[in-house]
Order: C-alpha cells, then structure tokens, then sequence
C-alpha cells in the first residue's frame, strides 16, 4: 500500500501499489493528483507550478448544478409571487409558483448541504432558500390583502358610496 496525501487538502489515503504512477482523485476534494512511485510515507514533493496550474484548470467548479437550479427556483418563484397580487393573473399563476417554490426550497437545501461537505461556495444556494421563503412568505399575504381589498371595494360599491 502506498501512504498518499493530497497536496490540496491535505488529506491522507492509502493506495494500492499497482496504481503507482497514475493521477487519481483526492476522494475528499476531488481535485487530481499523481500516486507516487515509492511509499515513503511521507508527503510527496511539492507540485511544480506547471503541475498546479493544470490540476487548477481541472478544479471543480465553485458552485454545484444543484445549488445554481435552487438559487433560479427561488427566484423564479418569487418573481411569480409578485404576479400573483394581480387578481385575474394571480390565479393562473400559482400552479405555476407553488411547485417552484417547493422545488427552491428543495433544490437549494440539498445545495447548501452540498456546499458545507464540498467546500465550496455558499452564496446561490443560500440566495436561493431566501428567495423561496419569501416567496412562500409574499405570495399568500399579498394574495389575500388583495383579495381583502378587492372585496371591502366591492361592499363599498354596493353600499352606495
């Protein structure tokens, strides 16, 4: 077995010696790296500048599908929150906004968790679950004060005024 260490993260793993010689990825950070020929125990040298600069080229990206679809749920929901106060529009839309705010929500959570293990950026799906939440929050107060007013101004005409 040959002892390796990533030199990005510095974690450590055990490899088996047939694979000597090949670039892997670090099962922590996913970025590649080359098993060293000899287990010496010790870290291998550093990477040239040639060699960081390839595996910095093949780095993960910084914000996950996941996080990015629950950052374009949640604001794509509250979007069509802000529809929703217009009454004859508001009532085509809400099957429409509901699914995706659900799917913000979902997406976005499921991101977050991603970002936490993979360290890697927290800003879309964080963005995302705070568009969600006021879109669940907006769309049902805006809905029923416009729903409210609409009727008092109904009473009102018949009143008289």
């Amino acid at each position: 077995m040959i002892q390796v260490t990533c030199p990005t993260c510095t974690s450590q793993f055990s490899a088996d010696e047939q694979y000597a010689g090949r670039v892997a990825n670090c099962p922590n950070c996913g970025n590649p790296l080359t098993i060293p020929a000899v287990s010496t125990g010790a870290p291998g040298p550093p990477p040239t500048p040639s060699q960081a600069g390839a595996a910095a080229t093949r780095a993960r990206p910084r914000h996950g599908g996941v996080s990015v679809a629950g950052f374009i749920c949640g604001i794509s929901a509250f979007i069509l929150s802000l529809f929703e106060a217009i009454p004859c529009i508001g009532l085509f839309v809400i099957p429409i906004a509901l699914p995706t705010t659900w799917a913000g929500l979902v997406c976005s959570t499921v991101g977050l968790v991603h970002a936490y293990r993979g360290n890697r950026s927290k800003l879309f799906p964080i963005m995302g679950l705070v568009f969600s939440i006021l879109a669940m929050v907006w769309a049902p107060l805006v809905f029923f004060l416009f729903l409210g007013g609409f009727s008092a101004l109904g009473l009102a005409a018949g009143s008289g005024f």
